[in-house]
């Protein structure tokens, strides 16, 4: 006993348990050497949220007393809830997930009902502004060059879509689609070809 302080061997390679007055510790397993072995913190009695508890290794894996831990080579399974850092290069917020690149490379996901965008891509924000009143080609402000927001609306500047389409109102190639009728306008309220079903 030194100042206080009490070891006892714990086994034949340099494991030992030791309290005193502050501290009830055991490390082992790297010759008593934290460092490269393992120290578990049973008690601390003046103990900061971020003083360490439990400690292997050099710190591949570190539980703290705040209830954060560091773990390097992890597999976790079962339910996971997080609303902050990262996975897979994605970052993670309270209603989101976005790629950690930015401008041309940004994708992005959103559940927030305070938001119009569900989803983005080709910008870092989906757009300034949405109005699901105005012409479809002016509803988002700025908008990315793909967005889908949450009423559904698709805005996309460089698309090719197959299959069955169907429309009742609109635009393509400069004609102008009217429920039952498809008609080019010249800029006048007189129909001056159109097409009638």
């Amino acid at each position: 006993m030194e100042d206080g302080t009490a070891y006892f061997g714990a086994s034949g390679k340099g494991g030992r348990i030791e309290i005193n007055g502050t501290n009830a510790t055991i490390t082992g397993g790297g010759g008593g050497n934290a460092t490269s072995g393992m120290t578990i913190t049973l008690a601390n009695l003046n103990a900061s949220e971020k003083t360490e508890a439990i400690k292997l290794g050099a710190g591949a894996f570190t539980v703290l007393y705040d209830g954060s831990f560091t773990a390097t080579k992890a597999t976790i399974t079962g339910n996971i809830t997080a609303t902050s850092g990262q996975i897979g290069g994605w970052n993670i917020g309270d209603t989101n997930l976005n790629s950690a690149a930015n401008g041309n490379n940004k994708v992005g996901l959103d559940s927030s009902a305070n938001n119009w965008w569900a989803i983005w891509a080709g910008r870092t924000t989906a757009g300034s502004a949405y109005d699901s009143s105005a012409d479809p080609s002016k509803k988002i402000s700025g908008a990315a060059p793909f967005v889908v927001t949450k009423d559904g609306f698709l805005h996309a500047t460089n698309a090719y879509i197959s299959g069955n389409i169907s429309s009742t109102s609109g635009s393509i190639g400069g004609w102008i689609i009217d429920n039952g009728y498809l008609y080019s306008n010249r800029g006048s309220s007189t129909k001056v070809v159109g097409m009638a079903s």
